[in-house]
């Protein structure tokens, strides 16, 4: 009798001759971009109204974020790509701090309907970056990579109206609906830079939604509609009940950066290697699906 032969996947030849490649390609861009980002920059401080001494901080953040060095981290639980030295770094903060808070939570409501209301004739994207080991996360942008779904407007005046005030909102980072499935678990991970805060608005969070967020637990009682975290922080979610957790989720600028830091960084935004690529793919990440 024939012995049982067994199955052993082998990963494609294209596929294991670019997991060899990829690291040295990637230091050759990095190396590459950083001297072309670093040419404009220069130019651009010549014709600013700062200077370099306005700049000690970012000088340090621009040579982390192009890998020219690696950044010491003086909290394990936070490692972000993109380290910014000097901010405060406390994994969840007081929402009361920021003045456009008051507005989001009197929108709340009508923010939860315009999202229900979508939901009926239209359907959302899975995650692109997939980071759910278990269950399914579904998500809609309203801004993604610095560009406004346009597709959408038309379905969220409100929505749009409530985040208007928020420092750096369609600038920094992302802003978008998250719909996750009863049973989904997203493991730890880190956002890419410590330069902004991330908020998420309670929409329909039922019990035994859990967040870590460094060694902070959150559980979406009744009385918190709003987190405020900062996501260079380790962080993970469960969804342990039976319905779905939906919340609004969109960031804004650490407020401890100064106007010329501000500045700075608006400026080489577009150079950096991880936007560069988010930039590429936004185009279709902000295409709504209807039914």
């Amino acid at each position: 009798m024939a012995a049982e032969q067994t199955y052993e996947y082998r990963k494609p030849l294209r596929r294991r001759v670019y997991d060899v490649l990829k690291v040295p390609a990637r230091a050759v861009r990095d190396r590459y971009l950083y001297h072309r980002a670093k040419g404009f920059f220069d130019q651009a401080v010549e014709q600013s109204e700062y200077s370099w001494t306005d700049l000690g901080r970012f000088k340090e953040y621009f040579e982390y974020a192009f890998s020219r060095r690696k950044p010491h981290f003086p909290n394990s639980l936070q490692r972000p790509r993109r380290y910014f030295p000097g901010l405060r770094a406390q994994p969840v903060w007081d929402p009361n701090e920021f003045e456009f808070v008051p507005e989001l939570l009197r929108s709340r409501e009508v923010i939860r309907s315009e999202f229900n209301g979508y939901r009926q004739n239209a359907e959302l994207m899975v995650h692109h970056q997939r980071l759910n080991a278990v269950g399914k996360w579904n998500i809609l942008y309203l801004h993604a990579a610095g560009n406004p779904n346009v597709g959408i407007r038309e379905f969220f005046p409100e929505s749009i109206k409530a985040t208007g005030s928020v420092p750096g909102m369609g600038v920094v980072g992302q802003a978008y609906f998250s719909l996750l499935a009863p049973g989904t678990h997203i493991p730890a991970h880190c956002g890419p830079t410590n330069t902004k805060l991330r908020l998420q608005l309670r929409l329909d969070v039922p019990e035994g939604c859990e967040m870590r967020i460094g060694d902070h637990l959150h559980k979406w009682d009744e009385g918190h509609e709003i987190l405020v975290f900062d996501d260079s922080f380790e962080h993970e979610v469960w969804i342990r009940g039976q319905g779905e957790r939906s919340v609004l989720i969109f960031d804004f600028w650490h407020p401890d950066l100064t106007s010329a830091e501000l500045w700075a960084l608006e400026t080489i935004e577009c150079w950096t290697p991880d936007r560069r690529r988010y930039r590429r793919i936004s185009k279709k990440l902000l295409k709504p699906t209807t039914t």
